[in-house]
């Protein structure tokens, strides 16, 4: 299902300037504005990872990170996104490799 016909029909109450920065790319759903110098999108003084996965998924648990199921640091869709802790996060970079987009060292 496409991602606007996704929002839609969730109800997703995300300000709409958010995404229209978000375009479909295979079955990822990547973030097109801002990126840090790692990779990350970001939006409103956030990471747009994290933005998503609060509005699409629930909110996340504290001391939680969000990763990256298909490795782009730069997808919002929820069904590639996993609120984990930390040392499982760096455990899925060490086993699957480091996320799209991100360098070593950040």
């Amino acid at each position: 299902m496409p991602w606007s016909s996704f929002l839609t029909h969730c109800g997703v109450s995300l300000n709409r300037r958010f995404w229209l920065w978000v375009e479909e790319d295979g079955d990822c759903w990547v973030w097109t504005g801002d990126v840090t110098a790692g990779g990350y999108g970001t939006w409103d003084h956030d990471v747009v990872h994290r933005v998503a996965y609060r509005e699409m998924v629930a909110e996340i648990p504290a001391g939680y990170e969000v990763d990256h199921l298909c490795r782009n640091t730069r997808c919002v869709k929820p069904d590639h996104l996993e609120a984990v802790p930390p040392r499982v996060n760096k455990n899925r970079i060490v086993n699957k490799g480091r996320p799209k987009g991100v360098r070593s060292g950040n």
